[in-house]
């Protein structure tokens, strides 16, 4: 209705418009702000939603507004489903058709038994063993994979858990984006993303990137024509506060919310490729198989005559071959890569690391360069004045008292209300302050409490800011514009002190009153910045200037627009401390064992990056450091000359720092760049990786790839050492599951020549589970170790970058050929160990010793590759560490010991060997194994430790070293330049 709003015939509780009536009022890119200035503007649609614009809504109506107009949240994606899981791991073809030849098998064997009888259902048994088996194994892939889901969908989770400033009771504090309701009025700066649907009920400059909704690629400079917020856009320039209207699904995000899919990682790619080409190998040794015993099937069926029941042997040749199909594709690599990424994102939320793309979890392994931001990742964040100059004076003690009472007014209120920080008061006991806003700005705060002045109370009850010019890594000062008592304007500016000192004319003198400001005072405040940055402080400077009048309705560009701060008047000039973390020096000298070049990128004064480098070890003294417009004027091949050496970029802009990414991949480097403000987004999505701080701006975590929580840059070093632990446990895993795939192909192959199958198709079914689920789960899920930073990186992304390195070439074939001689020699030698000329083992006996054997070489040869680089002799080394790995070996081997039984020497009716545990002999049925006693035990056991010395002894026959790639293959960039470097790992 035009002139207000009323409750209709819809029930809204305490509030005098509805859900309904909020969704026909808000209808942005058309008349929605029309509609609202036909409703009465604003300060109407405040009031019917009971809200104070300046106050906010009182704590206690939280429940009241969600139960009116919703709650802001999106449909989480749904659960995954364990039988669809279990339904698309078993869609795999070869398992299908395993599926159907097993249960061709059981009715052959129920109703044509092979002895002619009458049918029976032991005949049955064989079928019905290949059919649990192949259960079992999709019931294990799709329990492991659906506990992935539940890790990812948790992950997806968190990467929309979004803290949001808000204003409500009169106090401004911080909640999370979920508990935001209709008639919130939140706090956006640069940098943020709006959390909610609403109306501007305060502006300074606030531009916005609604591209992701709008499909405008410029930003909208936001007036009283357009006073509208959308979720999920990104604030770009300024700031502003607006009320809440429509929040979750009523928003215009909401309407168009898709569920996040995850993208395959570099290794997954790689992996899947390996796969592929494994299963057509695997493809062709089952058929050579198949036809090699259909062969031999044929020529004994010409010599003894045809029955028709022999066809059950064809049957069975075809399912061994297929079973041999099922055991050579390694479907486990791709669970693998799921398993330790998934292990590794765990783990490293428990270091501050937030991984938001999962690949950047093994690129990051790869990573050369480091280029890192100063404040609070290499200082710990927590900023206090400790010196400066007030009206000229120098001043030590940060408690200064003998100050004027007009110059302490400008002081105090102008860090008060030239600012947008806070700080948050605990509410609970045990519960710390919290700084919300620039770390230097909360430093000007906790420094005014030191000057006998609260800055709410001077917010509460001073004038209100009627316009502000924001910060911005281009301008390096903000200034606020307030009315003053005696009417006219009074605009406070503070900033770098090269920014701001050149626009003073005149400095504020002891008593209050202004001189002008001479070459002697001018140079006396240089010195004294200089000797504060030379010690590693911040240095700002403040000025002011009073106005007769002021236009505060005139939209400033900043931009375009040059706004007034000219002709100020100096107030003081402070040096703030941020002490160095006391871990980052050492983290820094690690990085560079690693291999690993760390720069500083700042936007701190020369001279102080210079000492906190220095303090890292950042800075050598053959290192160069560079101000950004030196940089910036600088063509790209002189940049390219410094670059190795360029170790320091001070006074940096945001085209610097992107820049600086770009002339480094193009030097072939693997980049990763820290940033915290949306003016880093760019150099985040240009580097390899992008680390968010965990304090930064929402903008420039959703461009990052990991989020470091801590903003500590122990916290990026530990985020390489996972990186690398990722790429190393996926080589383990595919050195396991190369060598048994092909052993076990070239068993299969060999032992076909001889017309012998000594291992059956539920034995290679137990071999296919033990390789792929329980040894990914073993091998994947290996903790990093320290010596994984004593290397070079490895260029996981790069398309030339091997998964095998000679190392493991050497391993696989050297494994596989022991293996293959000693179980075919098995198979050929055992039928004539005889005793007083008396054949001892039956050919039962014979295959259950060369199954059992070759499940040893397995186990053994699971502890030998979690070991994979050259010079790793101490193969032990952390296993009482790593549970999950002894568990499932432990677990292997007893399952194996029941699978194939233990007997003391005492026979059944029939003559074969009595089990020592009877009631299990179903067990050997099914896998078609003969229980054996201590020496044969112990002969199998012997061949899988000869095995694993075989190992060591391979440890150390030299092979060439591995070559390592680095920067990657990117067609877009510049000239086309190829990124790719080859060097030799020493």
């Amino acid at each position: 209705m035009p002139g207000g709003y009323q409750a209709g015939g819809e029930d809204v509780g305490n509030f005098d418009v509805s859900l309904a009536d909020l969704k026909a009022l808000f209808t942005p890119f058309t008349d929605a702000c029309t509609k609202l200035e036909n409703q009465g503007g604003l300060e109407s649609l405040a009031n019917a939603l009971k809200t104070d614009l300046e106050n906010g809504i009182p704590n206690e109506d939280l429940k009241t507004r969600r139960a009116a107009f919703g709650v802001n949240s999106l449909p989480d994606p749904d659960p995954p489903n364990i039988f669809a899981l279990w339904w698309d791991a078993y869609k795999d073809e070869m398992l299908i058709i395993l599926t159907i030849a097993a249960i061709v098998s059981l009715v052959l064997g129920v109703f044509f038994p092979e002895s002619g009888d009458a049918p029976s259902w032991e005949g049955a048994i064989e079928g019905l063993a290949i059919l649990a088996a192949v259960i079992i194994v999709t019931t294990v892939q799709a329990c492991t994979n659906y506990s992935q889901e539940k890790t990812f969908q948790k992950k997806n989770q968190q990467s929309g858990d979004v803290t949001i400033k808000v204003r409500r009771g009169g106090k401004n504090t911080q909640c999370q984006i979920g508990d935001l309701v209709v008639g919130d009025i939140v706090l956006v700066a640069s940098g943020d993303k709006v959390p909610a649907d609403g109306f501007i009920s305060k502006s300074h400059n606030c531009t916005v990137n609604e591209t992701i909704l709008s499909g405008e690629s410029k930003p909208v400079r936001k007036s009283k024509a357009d006073n509208y917020l959308l979720r999920g856009t990104d604030v770009q320039d300024g700031n502003c506060e607006f009320m809440v209207v429509n929040v979750g699904v009523n928003t215009e995000w909401g309407s168009n919310f898709e569920e996040t899919e995850f993208e395959q990682t570099p290794l997954q790619k790689k992996l899947g490729v390996i796969a592929r080409n494994i299963g057509f190998l695997g493809l062709g040794v089952a058929g050579f198989v198949f036809v090699v015993l259909c062969i031999y099937w044929v020529v004994g069926e010409i010599q003894n005559g045809w029955n028709w029941q022999d066809l059950t042997e064809v049957l069975q040749y075809f399912i061994t071959a297929v079973t041999i199909v099922v055991v050579a594709v390694p479907e486990g690599l791709p669970l693998a890569v799921t398993i330790a990424l998934a292990f590794s994102m765990k783990k490293m939320m428990k270091d501050n690391n937030f991984v938001r793309h999962l690949a950047a979890c093994e690129t990051m392994g790869g990573a050369t360069q480091i280029c890192s931001d100063k404040t609070g990742t290499l200082t710990v964040g927590r900023m206090n004045v400790v010196k400066g100059m007030i009206c000229g004076k120098k001043f030590d003690d940060p408690n200064v008292h003998d100050i004027n009472d007009k110059v302490h007014r400008l002081i105090t209120q102008g860090i008060a209300l030239n600012s947008t920080a806070y700080i948050e008061k605990p509410t609970q006991s045990g519960e710390k302050e919290k700084y919300v806003g620039s770390p230097t700005e909360t430093a000007l705060l906790l420094w005014i409490n030191k000057l006998q002045v609260n800055y709410e109370d001077i917010r509460k009850e001073g004038p209100e800011v009627v316009q502000q010019f924001p910060f911005s890594s281009a301008r390096k000062r903000m200034s606020s514009v307030i009315p003053k008592e005696d009417n006219g304007y009074r605009m406070y500016c503070k900033g770098a002190p090269e920014m701001v000192l050149k626009r003073c004319t005149n400095i504020l003198n002891q008593d209050g009153s202004s001189s002008e400001l001479d070459d002697k005072t001018r140079e006396d405040h240089l010195q004294m910045i200089e000797e504060m940055a030379s010690h590693g402080l911040r240095t700002l400077l403040m000025a002011y200037r009073d106005f007769p009048v002021f236009d505060v309705s005139e939209d400033f560009d900043i931009e375009h627009d040059d706004p007034p701060e000219k002709k100020l008047t100096l107030i003081c000039l402070v040096g703030i401390a941020d002490p160095l973390r006391d871990e980052v020096p050492d983290s820094v000298k690690t990085c560079q064992r690693a291999g690993i070049t760390v720069r500083m990128v700042t936007g701190d004064n020369l001279l102080t990056a210079n000492y906190i480098a220095k303090q890292c070890n950042i800075l050598t003294s053959d290192g160069v450091s560079l101000e950004g417009p030196d940089f910036a004027k600088r063509t790209d091949a002189e940049i390219d000359e410094i670059l190795p050496r360029l170790q320091v970029l001070a006074r940096s802009a945001p085209t610097d720092k992107e820049r600086l990414v770009q002339r480094l991949k193009l030097s072939s480097e693997l980049v990763s760049v820290t940033g915290d403000g949306a003016n880093d987004v760019k150099a985040l999505k240009k580097a390899h990786v992008g680390l968010a701080m965990g304090s930064g701006a929402d903008v420039a975590k959703q461009a990052s790839d990991i989020i470091i929580m801590d903003d500590n840059f122990t916290s990026i070093l530990k985020s390489v050492m996972w990186g690398r632990c990722v790429f190393d446990n996926i080589r383990k895993f595919l050195q396991f599951q190369l060598t048994v795939n092909c052993a076990a192909l070239a068993v299969a192959a060999f032992s076909a020549l001889f017309g012998e199958e000594p291992l059956t198709a539920v034995q290679l079914l137990w071999v296919n589970l033990i390789m792929d689920s329980f040894g990914a789960l073993a091998l994947a899920t290996e903790p990093p170790t320290e010596a994984l930073l004593e290397r070079p990186p490895k260029n996981v992304a790069h398309k030339k970058q091997s998964l095998l390195s000679p190392e493991m070439y050497k391993m696989i074939l050297g494994q596989s050929l022991y293996q293959t001689v000693v179980l075919l020699g098995g198979v050929v030698a055992l039928p004539y160990y005889k005793q007083d000329g008396v054949q001892v083992l039956s050919q039962l006996e014979i295959n259950s010793i060369i199954f059992n054997s070759f499940i040893m070489c397995q186990l053994f040869n699971l502890i030998a590759c979690r070991k994979i680089n050259p010079k790793e002799y101490n193969i032990f080394a952390g296993l009482h560490k790593n549970f999950v790995f002894l568990l499932i070996l432990l677990l292997e081997a007893v399952v194996q010991f029941f699978l194939v039984g233990f007997t003391i020497g005492k026979e059944n009716d029939d003559g074969s060997p009595e089990r020592i545990l009877f009631f299990l002999d179903w067990i050997g049925v099914i896998f078609e194994t003969a229980p054996l006693n201590i020496w044969a035990w112990l002969f199998c056991i012997g061949i899988g430790f000869v095995g694993f010395i075989w190992g060591i002894i391979l440890r150390f026959i030299p092979v060439p070293a591995e070559k390592n790639y680095k920067g990657d293959l990117d067609e877009d960039d510049e000239e086309g330049e190829k990124q790719s470097l080859l060097v030799n790992s020493k």
